[in-house]
């Protein structure tokens, strides 16, 4: 993402999917300096932190948004999906174990289609849970 991200083009929290904002604190030490980060309203998640002087506040901003909206991309041939298996892709493993024949297909073959079709069935981490 670009440093020109705007505070309404914020993206949502990479954990949870919540609504993320742009908190600025007083210095508890340095007088006319703010510490300026981003923060989600629901896990508490947060960014970096940029400390800057009103003259610079600007500045500091567009970094800590700028580093809020970057996003890992997975590897070619990766995805992303969740740590525990929901029950779209328990039912979605257990029809595809269904189809298998258990008498011709050495066991690898079958757990790697079971596997495809858990994948297929996982949600992205913006449809969440």
């Amino acid at each position: 993402m670009t440093d020109e991200k705007r505070v309404s083009e914020l993206l949502p929290c990479p954990f949870c999917g919540g609504k993320a904002s742009v908190r600025h604190e007083r210095d508890l030490y340095l007088d006319r300096y703010q510490r300026h980060f981003v923060k989600c309203g629901s896990c508490g998640a947060s960014g970096s932190e940029k400390i800057a002087n009103e003259d610079d506040a600007y500045g500091a901003i567009q970094s800590v948004l700028a580093g809020w909206n970057r996003r890992s991309q997975e590897p070619d041939g990766w995805r992303l999906v969740p740590v525990e298996p929901d029950h779209g892709m328990g039912i979605a493993g257990f029809l595809e174990a269904q189809k298998l024949d258990v008498a011709s297909l050495p066991l690898f073959d079958m757990c790697v289609r079971i596997y495809r079709a858990m994948l297929a069935a996982a949600p992205s981490p913006k449809e969440g849970k």
